[in-house]
């Protein structure tokens, strides 16, 4: 099996293993549009969450680096990302929230400090 997809790119391995998926899982023919449907929906969302800590993970570098104007910039490219990821249901909203809360807190401490 791996040697067989070997030959191929991500995508196409991905979508060779959610065929293989398919005729495993799903019996009917709605169940096989479900089931791919809910594949892409699945690499759309997980894009999305990658894209989220990657933001976050450049706020905390710039607070680890006492930057604040650089803090302040990725925080405002965070907060419309992680809002986009509320609406898309990625992220729930207080949870959401309680990243942005935490993460305002550690930037305005910056500013005291």
């Amino acid at each position: 099996m791996i040697k067989f997809l070997a030959k191929f790119s991500c995508v196409h391995i991905f979508r060779r293993l959610t065929i293989f998926k398919i005729f495993k899982m799903a019996n009917t023919k709605s169940a096989k549009k479900a089931l791919r449907s809910s594949a892409r929906k699945n690499s759309v969302n997980s894009a999305r969450e990658n894209r989220i800590r990657t933001f976050v993970k450049k706020v905390g570098d710039s607070i680890k680096a006492n930057d604040e104007k650089k803090a302040r910039e990725a925080f405002k490219t965070l907060e419309v990302e992680i809002m986009r990821g509320v609406t898309k249901n990625v992220l729930k909203l207080n949870n959401a929230a309680r990243k942005l809360r935490r993460l305002s807190a550690a930037i305005r401490k910056i500013k005291k400090s």
